[in-house]
């Protein structure tokens, strides 16, 4: 997944990567610190990339962040977390 993260690669790909990267980690390791600027990234221009799948993996990003958040498994403010489009 890695990989779908280069530059080059069409937006669309690399939100999914990204999309995949965040659950992975938080399912799978039980944290997502380590990819919070990429879940930054990923709502930083949602409104450009709406899509029924955009929107699900948005709500869905945000309840697994939410839950994160909660379980001392991501280091946010609460205010950053509220603003998320998918909120």
């Amino acid at each position: 997944m890695e990989r779908f993260l280069a530059a080059e690669t069409p937006r669309a790909l690399q939100r999914a990567a990204i999309y995949e990267l965040a659950v992975a980690s938080f399912r799978g390791k039980g944290e997502m610190d380590s990819q919070l600027n990429r879940v930054r990234d990923f709502f930083s221009d949602l409104e450009d990339c709406i899509g029924v799948a955009d929107l699900q993996n948005a709500a869905t990003l945000t309840v697994y962040a939410f839950g994160a958040y909660v379980l001392g498994q991501l280091t946010i403010e609460p205010a950053e977390l509220r603003s998320w489009p998918g909120e």
